[in-house]
């Protein structure tokens, strides 16, 4: 069995198993500072013996200070360190992309090429929503970077003097008849709106009609309102790297 880690900034993705078949926990990451506090999230979540079947593991991350945390942690359970994402090595071509793209970001745009002909956006809605275009040629070109769902309304929250914190965003009005209301209409619908707004642009810009794949945690709380054809991968980047792992 394989260890799958995925290091966000909201929550640290952990899979045992095999991309068929695997038991799944989300770990928040602000929680985990020391190697042994991840060992014993593991251990709670799946169970004391979870270290003596993992053959192996990968990991992914856009949390530079979490990396190693989580990489001495593995290596303490099983006398290896992970493999990590080497960006070069995947099935797209990220070279004209001027700045360095996220672990993340690559991940889900190489999985979704492997399973779409492009041309491909894919929508991850997480901490950040980016949305991210794989032109024709299978290139990928670049995209866009919003502010994520609850990051935006924590912003809101901590910046302002009245507006109440909001973690629920499930009772969607598009006119909110309240405060409460009117900051979850804003987060949830104005986040599908721009979402919308994004592709549609792009489609008038490159031209053609590409699929659209959305993942991310905040990905079931927007997309009943989308109003645009999508595939929706809840386990896109996780799956990715159970197929990234190479067995050594």
């Amino acid at each position: 069995m394989i260890l799958s880690v995925s290091i966000g900034n909201t929550n640290i993705r952990c899979a045992v198993g095999t991309k068929e078949n695997n038991r799944r926990v989300d770990l928040p990451t602000n929680i985990i500072c020391r190697a042994e506090e991840f060992i014993g999230a593991l251990e709670e979540h799946f169970n004391a013996d979870v270290w003596q079947v993992v053959q192996g593991s990968i990991v992914a991350s856009v949390v530079t200070d979490k990396t190693p945390i989580i990489s001495e942690a593995i290596r303490q359970k099983t006398n290896k360190l992970p493999q990590r994402i080497d960006i070069s090595k995947l099935n797209i071509d990220v070279s004209g992309y001027k700045s360095n793209l996220g672990e993340d970001r690559a991940v889900c745009c190489a999985a979704a090429l492997s399973e779409y002909a492009p041309p491909i956006i894919v929508v991850d809605l997480g901490t950040a929503t980016t949305v991210n275009f794989i032109d024709a040629m299978g290139v990928f070109i670049g995209g866009a970077i919003f502010i994520g769902v609850q990051t935006g309304l924590s912003a809101l929250c901590e910046h302002t003097s009245l507006l109440p914190q909001v973690s629920d965003c499930t009772n969607v009005t598009t006119i909110g008849n309240d405060t409460q209301g009117g900051l979850i209409s804003g987060a949830v619908i104005g986040t599908a709106n721009m979402i919308e707004g994004y592709i549609n642009r792009i489609g008038m810009d490159l031209g053609g009609t590409p699929t659209v794949i959305v993942t991310g945690g905040n990905a079931p709380a927007i997309l009943p309102h989308c109003r645009f054809d999508f595939v929706h991968k809840p386990t896109l980047l996780i799956d990715e790297l159970f197929l990234q792992y190479k067995p050594q």
